[in-house]
């Protein structure tokens, strides 16, 4: 583990000697290839911090342990709401405020396989949602260390959310017409058969104002109360259809195409 963490140290600090390159170049005259190897180096390590700062999403580097080793300007502006540092600490309790690695956790996907690994999380902790990529630092056929970097998509999600949200009421809204306009129809079907029969039944009282056109059959009587019966078991299987499509009511299925 001792040589792992110094291959990786190397990887994302630079040579060891690296910061002692300038002090030794003065042994070596100003113009010495050591001078000019440290300054390189130092200036090489300043760009390279500068780079990993100008990324918009949070981008960690973390070791084997899953610590944070480095974080950029953007990891550092989420992760440490409490002003403590980034930088010590591992993943899951930045991510998730848990000391035990997270159940869907990208960086055990990557230990396992070998291999970069990206997946959607929702941290409650910090109450957003993330697009995770994860890759694995490798030194002499090993894995030193994680690369993991976390794209903030709370407010897409949320955007299409809304968007579904819309589109439900939107159906419901086309849905709630065509009910309307059955049961439109169902209730003009009984109450014109019912204003029928109204209109041509016989007076009851001798003064009462006598029935339009010929005195109703018995047949015409049954055929009016055929329709109302008919027109009202429309309307209990188009109640049965909308307890069905809101799954309250139990559904016989049948083979359509025995």
């Amino acid at each position: 583990r001792g040589y792992t963490q110094m291959r990786f140290n190397q990887i994302v600090d630079g040579p060891a000697d690296a910061a002692t390159a300038p002090a030794a170049a003065g042994n070596d005259g100003p113009g010495g290839e050591a001078a000019e190897s440290g300054l390189t180096v130092q200036l090489s390590r300043e760009e390279w911090r500068y780079t990993f700062d100008a990324i918009t999403d949070p981008v960690l580097i973390l070791d084997t342990e899953m610590v944070v080793v480095r974080a950029n300007r953007a990891a550092s502006r989420l992760l440490a709401g409490n002003s403590d540092p980034v930088e010590g600490r591992t993943c899951h309790q930045l991510f998730a405020g848990s000391d035990a690695a997270c159940r869907i956790c990208p960086v055990r996907t990557v230990r396992r396989e070998n291999t970069p690994h990206s997946q959607e999380i929702t941290h409650r902790y910090l109450g957003r949602t993330f697009s995770v990529a994860c890759s694995p630092i490798t030194g002499d056929g090993a894995i030193i260390g994680y690369i993991l970097s976390a794209k903030d998509i709370s407010h897409q999600r949320n955007l299409e959310r809304r968007l579904i949200h819309a589109h439900k009421l939107e159906a419901i809204a086309t849905l709630a017409g065509g009910i309307a306009h059955d049961f439109n129809n169902i209730l003009g079907a009984i109450l014109g058969n019912a204003d029928l029969l109204l209109f041509r039944l016989p007076p009851r009282e001798p003064g009462d104002k006598p029935p339009l056109g010929p005195p109703i059959t018995f047949a015409e009587v049954e055929e009016h109360v055929q329709a109302i019966k008919r027109a009202g078991t429309r309307a209990k299987d188009l109640v049965a259809q909308i307890l069905a499509f809101s799954r309250q009511a139990k559904v016989d299925q049948v083979p359509l195409d025995p």
